[in-house]
């Protein structure tokens, strides 16, 4: 038993560390993000939460592609709490990195779950200054226990600043919510 264990392990690490050989956005990396669907689910979101608690940003930003990645239904339950733990400590106010706080938000929504409403958090997302934030919150909007607030709250900010950045935000809430009745990641 022992031995499977250590080589799901080891299957998982060596696809993340492909991952991590390639740059952000590039059809390589999301290959090897893409091969983790086909992993040990466990072992998997284990390697990625490790990665999520380093040091490296690049290291962080593979650990979340890899959680987000993953099919949510598919990640069991005993690991939702310290996904939730890991997530919310990198969505954090302090967080000043926003292509890891773009990154953490859709799984944080995803492991808040019936816990609490993400309303919240999404709504202060909403009013970040990165574009890439805002857009990632309203994309997670869908995934909200009340979407229908979170959009009107989107709205509203779109009649105080109609920046291109948050309109683009609005379209991908759009076309998220269209998408969803189509396909559900939960």
């Amino acid at each position: 038993m022992l031995g499977r264990r250590t080589r799901r392990e080891a299957e998982a690490a060596d696809a993340l560390d492909r991952a991590r050989a390639h740059p952000a956005g590039s059809t390589q990396r999301f290959a090897a993000l893409d091969e983790l669907i086909h992993l040990d689910v466990k072992a998997v979101v284990e390697q990625a939460l490790a990665l999520c608690r380093g040091e490296r940003p690049d290291d962080v930003l593979v650990g979340l592609q890899a959680l987000q990645n993953l099919p949510a239904r598919l990640i069991p339950r005993s690991q939702w709490p310290r996904i939730r733990q890991v997530t919310g400590a990198l969505c954090a106010p302090g967080q000043r990195d926003a292509e890891l706080l773009a990154a953490a938000i859709p799984v944080h929504v995803d492991a808040l779950g019936d816990e609490q409403d993400p309303a919240d958090l999404l709504r202060t997302m909403f009013r970040h200054d990165d574009g890439r934030v805002r857009a990632a919150a309203a994309t997670s909007a869908a995934s909200a226990h009340d979407p229908l607030s979170l959009l009107t709250a989107l709205f509203a900010l779109l009649d105080e600043d109609p920046l291109p950045e948050v309109a683009t935000a609005g379209r991908a809430v759009d076309t998220e919510r269209d998408g969803a009745a189509c396909w559900s990641r939960g």
